[in-house]
């Protein structure tokens, strides 16, 4: 299904690779993943025009990166103590998010137009919490941490930009008040154990010949596994959130 991008997604690394100086280098592991392979077939030729320089135009290999790096610059920004963990969140946030990063990496605003600053503080947000949402229905633990923040669980469509604020923030402290390893916090935003993910697990991906019962066991043990580190996680940031809020306070 992949090799059709062949050409758009050679165009997209030879961009990249001219102009690396440019962008965060994450970017070439999430390209070379292949989770971006169907948005970038998806891309058109149309060219954007700077709004103050008529004369500057930006390609959209050039465009596509440069939304691109903002989600990479945002998510690690505030993600910052997740270390070399966030790539492999963002390739999982991206996998199960198809049509929301289609729709963001085929925006043809100008990015230097400030216009556009309210767009980005709504957009950006939404995008890192999309998993955790879904995860919301999925899991008790998260739903009970959404509740204790008067968070109802609903689909991320149905949620007020104030709200998604409420819940990247929540985000941001859980990871924050993690004590264990970083790799635990994986499963508050990784989204491929229900059946309804559409996601395909390693042993799917790797082993299509296994039986249908095997892969349901396999996805159980590893919907355990997960429900026993967000349980740990969340522990933590029961014992410091309020500690954390203090020092958010003194600031």
């Amino acid at each position: 299904m992949r090799k059709k991008n062949i050409n758009k997604k050679d165009l997209m690394i030879k961009c990249l690779l001219i102009n690396y100086k440019f962008y965060d280098m994450s970017i070439f592991k999430i390209i070379m993943d292949g989770c971006l392979d169907d948005i970038i077939e998806s891309l058109d030729d149309s060219i954007v025009v700077s709004n103050v320089n008529k004369k500057e135009k930006v390609t959209p290999q050039e465009q596509f990166l440069g939304l691109l790096n903002r989600f990479i610059s945002y998510f690690k920004k505030h993600f910052h103590n997740l270390d070399d963990y966030t790539d492999h969140l963002i390739i999982e946030i991206i996998s199960a998010n198809q049509e929301e990063f289609k729709d963001y990496l085929n925006q043809k605003m100008y990015l230097g137009d400030n216009k556009y600053i309210d767009y980005f503080k709504n957009i950006l947000p939404k995008l890192s919490v999309l998993n955790f949402v879904k995860n919301s229905k999925l899991f008790g633990e998260i739903k009970e941490v959404f509740k204790k923040n008067k968070i109802k669980v609903k689909d991320i469509n149905e949620y007020s930009d104030k709200d998604i604020t409420k819940i990247f923030n929540l985000l941001c402290d859980v990871i924050e008040c993690s004590d264990t390893s970083f790799w635990n916090c994986e499963f508050l935003m990784d989204y491929k154990y229900s059946e309804e993910s559409g996601v395909k697990t390693i042993l799917e991906s790797k082993y299509p010949d296994k039986s249908e019962k095997t892969i349901i066991d396999f996805r159980k043990a590893h919907f355990n596994h997960a429900h026993l580190m967000n349980e740990s996680v969340l522990e933590s940031y029961y014992k410091k959130i309020d500690i954390l809020k203090n020092l958010k306070n003194a600031d």
